[in-house]
């Protein structure tokens, strides 16, 4: 019977390569992300587990409403970084050496792991990246991420 469980059980992490969608997987949960047409990484769903990938939206930026309230603001980005429009507290904060602070990080990358996947994100003017580390725990029911952060320019920050 545990034969037949594992060879109908999805893989914990699997890339929807045609919408860019990632969707990582537990018995119970299902966590999902894509990049959107701005190459921004973007949170689409955690909650119960999904039985389709259908019934998971597209990664689309939210469209302005006015200049107070702009797109950057109300996408729901998977780990916003100090820039642009973006007026709520954010995963990443730097300051450079020249006092700069503004980060924005778009896609760069993925590196499938046996139990999950390397997201790799990049500033839009500089070397900083930021590598988001999922990793599923079928098990447990759990999945995790963790943030690696490099700075690859030759300014300090």
């Amino acid at each position: 019977c545990a034969a037949a469980i594992a060879a109908v059980t999805p893989a914990s992490a699997q890339f929807l390569a045609d919408r860019k969608v990632w969707l990582l997987q537990t018995e119970h949960t299902t966590y999902a992300m894509g990049v959107n047409s701005r190459g921004e990484l973007q949170h689409l769903y955690w909650g119960a587990r999904l039985w389709r990938a259908d019934d998971l939206p597209n990664a689309v930026p939210v469209r302005d409403i006015s200049s107070f309230d702009p797109s950057a603001t109300r996408t729901p980005e998977e780990y916003p970084a100090w820039g642009g429009a973006r007026f709520y507290e954010p995963a990443l904060k730097i300051t450079r050496a020249d006092g700069d602070r503004d980060v924005v990080l778009h896609y760069v990358s993925q590196r499938e792991q046996p139990d999950g996947v390397d997201i790799e994100l990049k500033d839009i003017d500089d070397d900083i990246f930021v590598t988001l580390r999922y990793r599923v725990f079928q098990k447990e029911d759990i999945v995790s991420r963790q943030s690696v952060i490099e700075n690859r320019s030759k300014q300090r920050v």
